[in-house]
């Protein structure tokens, strides 16, 4: 596929700008729920707060609840859709229903809960020579709820990574039939997030930045280390 088209509504906003606006979002999350005294019977409360804090409650919800519930289905879908005749496991179901969640998710971020959360938008548009061009329009700006934000970007972050582990964990294990699923909605997550993240103008620095913080040496050596003393 060719390279992404660009728009803006925005200039480039400076760089040490968006850093300090990151880690005060990070610090806003801190300062907002005390969580060193949590308590269970608190948990309504601490939600109600955060909430209301949002601007559009409903799509996040709209934005989390079909990945939680094709991760559900995923997990739990042979179990719940077995067979009592054959006692056997019934597949089909469950990669019907996955599936399908996956697909609406991938439809809902990428036509409905990214405009609203993050105010961006892409979409592939066909050229006169039929080329296929994927377009990029993004309004991201300090108006942005953090709140909103964190939900958007978190959710996808590890939607992708659990698929991601699905997909490694079947292949490794030979499940043809749920290593072709968790391929199906590895792509479509992870071309989900891709593109979206092409769009943002912060998250190529947020992970990049947290990229360098990451020793790798040292987990390297760590893990080495590890397994020679089995």
């Amino acid at each position: 596929m060719s390279a992404g088209i660009y728009q803006s509504g925005q200039d480039d906003m400076n760089k040490s700008n968006i850093s300090n606006e990151i880690m005060n979002n990070m610090m806003n999350v801190n300062n907002n729920f005390n969580f060193s005294s949590f308590n269970q019977n608190d948990l309504p409360r601490y939600v109600n707060e955060f909430i209301q804090k949002m601007n559009h409650p409903y799509i996040c919800m709209i934005h989390v609840l079909p990945k939680f519930f094709s991760i559900f289905i995923y997990f739990l879908g042979p179990f719940l859709f077995r067979n009592e005749k054959s006692k056997e496991y019934d597949f089909i179901i469950t990669f019907a229903i996955t599936f399908f969640l996956v697909s609406l998710d991938f439809y809902l971020v990428k036509n409905i809960t990214g405009r609203f959360l993050v105010r961006m938008i892409w979409w592939i548009d066909s050229g006169e020579d039929y080329s296929n061009n994927v377009i990029f329009h993004s309004l991201e700006d300090k108006s942005t709820n953090s709140n909103e934000k964190n939900v958007f970007w978190f959710s996808l972050y590890i939607y992708v990574f659990i698929w991601l582990v699905q997909t490694i964990q079947m292949f490794i294990s030979f499940q043809v039939c749920w290593f072709l699923l968790c391929v199906l909605c590895f792509f479509l997550s992870y071309y989900n997030l891709y593109n979206f993240w092409k769009c943002s103008k912060e998250q190529p620095e947020i992970v990049t930045g947290v990229l360098n913080k990451i020793n790798f040496n040292a987990i390297l050596k760590k893990l080495v280390n590890n397994k020679t003393y089995y």
